[in-house]
């Protein structure tokens, strides 16, 4: 039997993500058909207006009759994360049987994972070392190095790390996961994936909307420590690893591991842009937003030039970027592969692979042809797999497959400690390197681009962003 505390089930992510996703994994049944699930908030509902409220905050296209029969199995319990007796309370509500896996998943602000995981244990729910109980953590974790250590190091008092699952749902896209199969399946990729025949990398997450209801969050954290010290450094970990055993999780990890601590910035003050975007086209700007002080110098928007120093990699430039308000939502990523050699053919466009992640879900390599008729004149021509194209294709929720991970045990989706370390290292490093971040600060119009000096952090080199 299976039994799920969802903490914080009243916030916007267990609306939109979470609960259903438990609906969907309830009725492709990858959950026990007796799984229970006991929502947890701090406001004050009883079991029927809690249910009332989910049917309520949750729209889309189901089945009626399944949809409602779900609902009625929702548990709800009032309690304040920081009240050691509204936990005493909890125990004294749960029936008393044998549960074969607690999950536990805090969907709470990061400052109550310590303070619930201890009160979790001291009351005797979460037991050290058993793998049986198994406790999923929210995206952030910590706002620098200093914060991820305090609480990895107070986490490892109450749980050991096989019991505990770091969230990065990026790891849980489809076209993510697909990266190392893409790799290892294809000997005419793994064969050429190195520096002799990929000239440069680039990796693109961007987005036409601002902050929305996240100001408070995003202003005390901003593009890099909110989506390249995560999502995009675990995207270029699985683009640049090199592990011994696949699909073996504990060397899959270590390799993205391996990749992280080889990361390096040849001088932050040229190879860091970070922005902001200021109003244009009828949007407001970022300091406009509900929210946000009128003196904010967070950065909406950052692009870097990374290298790894791995002899798979030598002289391969890695680039990053991420911006909000920007001309369209898109993540993807390019591998550009080096020009023929001059005494081949020359003037010959290079090959391009590229991974898309969204809109689309798919990949599509370019490829150079002789062009019909009596000149010697080069055509590109494009190969695509279109995924999310296929008939009767409904690609699983990201949060479908990373709570079917736990549930089966698995790690290999998630974020060990020594990952998260490294990302922290590599993040402060190049703040520090950059100096004050409002002295760097371009501006640039909402609905564009991106400030100016992205584009010349490539045409320096030759080189062009391949996307927006």
């Amino acid at each position: 039997m299976l039994r799920i505390f969802l903490f914080g089930a009243t916030g916007n992510l267990s609306m939109k993500k979470l609960i259903p996703a438990f609906y969907q994994l309830l009725e492709k049944r990858q959950l026990p058909e007796n799984v229970e699930i006991i929502c947890i908030g701090r406001r004050e509902f009883t079991r029927t207006s809690f249910q009332d409220f989910v049917i309520d905050r949750i729209g889309g296209e189901r089945d009626v009759k399944k949809w409602f029969t779900f609902i009625k199995r929702l548990e709800y319990h009032q309690l304040r994360f920081d009240a050691p007796n509204d936990y005493k309370r909890l125990l004294e509500k749960i029936a008393i049987h044998e549960v074969d896996v607690h999950l536990f998943y805090l969907a709470t602000d990061p400052r109550f994972f310590t303070i619930i995981t201890r009160y979790l244990s001291e009351f005797g729910l979460l037991e050290y070392s058993n793998i049986n109980q198994r406790i999923v953590f929210e995206k952030p974790f910590g706002k620098d190095l200093e914060s991820a250590t305090e609480i990895n190091e107070v986490l490892s008092t109450y749980l050991v790390e096989d019991q505990i699952y770091r969230m990065d749902h990026y790891l849980g896209k489809e076209m993510i996961q697909n990266i190392m199969m893409l790799r290892f399946s294809n000997m005419i990729y793994e064969a050429s994936w190195n520096h002799a025949y990929i000239d440069h990398v680039q990796i693109t997450v961007t987005e036409s909307v601002g902050v929305l209801e996240r100001a408070g969050y995003y202003d005390q954290s901003g593009a890099i420590r909110d989506m390249i010290q995560s999502h995009l450094l675990q995207m270029l970990t699985l683009v640049a690893m090199t592990p011994k055993k696949y699909p073996d999780e504990e060397t899959v990890i270590s390799g993205k591991t391996e990749v992280l601590k080889a990361l390096s910035i040849a001088d932050a003050k040229t190879d860091v842009v970070i922005g902001q975007y200021v109003a244009a086209k009828g949007m407001q700007s970022y300091r406009d937003e509900k929210g946000v002080p009128p003196d904010s110098c967070t950065e909406t928007f950052a692009a870097l030039k990374v290298k790894v120093d791995l002899p798979r990699w030598e002289g391969v430039d890695f680039y990053l970027k991420t911006g909000k308000r920007l001309s369209g939502k898109i993540s993807e990523i390019a591998i550009i592969y080096k020009e023929t050699g001059k005494n081949l053919i020359p003037d010959c466009p290079t090959n391009v692979l590229v991974i898309e992640i969204y809109p689309k879900e798919g990949m599509r390599l370019t490829f150079n042809m002789k062009k019909p008729g009596t000149t010697q004149e080069i055509v590109t021509r494009e190969m695509e797999f279109c995924q999310s194209c296929l008939v009767d294709y409904s690609a699983p929720e990201a949060y479908e497959i990373l709570i079917h991970e736990v549930i089966m045990g698995k790690h290999d989706l998630y974020t060990r400690w020594d990952e998260v370390k490294y990302e922290w290292t590599f993040v402060e490093k190049m703040l520090h390197e950059c100096g004050t971040l409002g002295d760097k600060l371009q501006f640039y119009p909402a609905g564009s681009r991106g400030p100016e000096l992205a584009d010349a952090l490539l045409e320096r080199d030759g080189r062009s962003w391949y996307s927006l």
